[in-house]
This record gives C-alpha cells, sequence and structure tokens, in this order.
C-alpha cells in the first residue's frame, strides 16, 4: 500500500509539473499582435535596404493580413499616410497628379 500511495503523489506532481510547464511555454509565446507589429516591422526595414520577398518575421501572418501589410507599407512609403497612419487622399492626389 505504501508503494501505492507514493506511485499516485508522484504521478500527481509530475501531472501538475508537466500543467505548469506547459501553461508557461503557452504564455510565453508572442501574440498575433505582436507578430503583426513584427511583420510590419520587417517589411519596412526590408523596402529600405531594397529587398523583396516574404520577410521572416510574417510567416505566421495570415494572408489576407500580410496583404493589408504590405499595401500599409507601400502607402508609407509614397507618402500617402498621414501622422496618425491612415491614407491621407490628398497626398496621395498630390503625389499622382505632380509631374516630374
Amino acid at each position: 500500500m505504501k508503494h501505492r500511495t507514493i506511485l499516485v503523489a508522484s504521478a500527481a506532481a509530475l501531472a501538475v509539473a508537466g500543467i505548469i510547464t506547459g501553461l508557461v511555454i503557452w504564455l510565453n509565446q508572442p501574440s498575433y499582435n505582436d507578430t503583426l507589429d513584427a511583420c510590419a516591422k520587417a517589411l519596412d526595414t526590408q523596402y529600405k535596404a531594397g529587398g523583396h520577398g516574404k520577410p521572416g518575421a510574417c510567416h505566421g501572418v495570415k494572408d489576407d493580413d500580410y496583404t493589408t501589410l504590405v499595401a500599409n507599407a507601400a502607402m508609407g512609403h509614397l507618402g500617402w499616410l498621414d501622422d496618425d497612419g491612415n491614407l491621407d487622399e490628398n497626398k496621395m492626389l498630390d503625389s499622382v497628379t505632380e509631374t516630374p
């Protein structure tokens, strides 16, 4: 009977330790918003460096969100965004109608 009690207590301790370890690992994972922020920064850095393709920081981003981030980065680099990061139609029209 003594061995069974030790075995049950050991199994319970191992189960609790496993649950705690899994919870800690899960809680330390970056959120989806963190991934989006990292992707936006990587796109900006890549653009400045003249690179092409999908940055590694963007591999966890959904396709629709990635397309939005790429479009936003392009509009930002064209100077079409205001100080809040929203599309400024006047800036866009000014840059399109300028004569070189």
